[in-house]
């Protein structure tokens, strides 16, 4: 990972006692940077991986594990089981683990990238 540096933002005030100015080195990513969706999806496929789902050779955001699927788009994931608590279970441990994702559940889809 590379280090982020950032102006100080407009209206912080902030005095250098050689007159010179600040930089901020970011922490985290901050949404819309260009290395955040890059960042983000190494983060989800180190989680994915560690719950055993392996990236398929012909599609690298589709994970697969024995009746299970998981399909990645940015931030988006669509779960593909033959069993529900299969899906259940993996959500509550996404949300569970050390990593803490932030899920929603939107329900059943009938459109995904446009196609219905």
């Amino acid at each position: 990972e590379e280090d982020i540096w950032m102006e100080i933002p407009l209206g912080v005030n902030v005095e250098s006692k050689d007159g010179g100015s600040y930089l901020l080195k970011l922490r985290k990513n901050l949404y819309g940077l260009k290395q955040g969706s890059h960042n983000w999806f190494k983060h989800l496929e180190q989680g994915l991986r560690k719950r055993r789902l392996i990236p398929s050779e012909v599609d690298p955001c589709l994970y697969l594990k024995k009746g299970l699927a998981v399909l990645t788009y940015v931030d988006d994931c669509i779960l593909v089981s033959t069993s529900k608590k299969a899906i259940d279970d993996l959500v509550d441990s996404l949300k569970s683990g050390e990593e803490k994702f932030l899920l929603t559940d939107e329900g059943d889809i009938d459109k995904f990238l446009g196609i219905e």
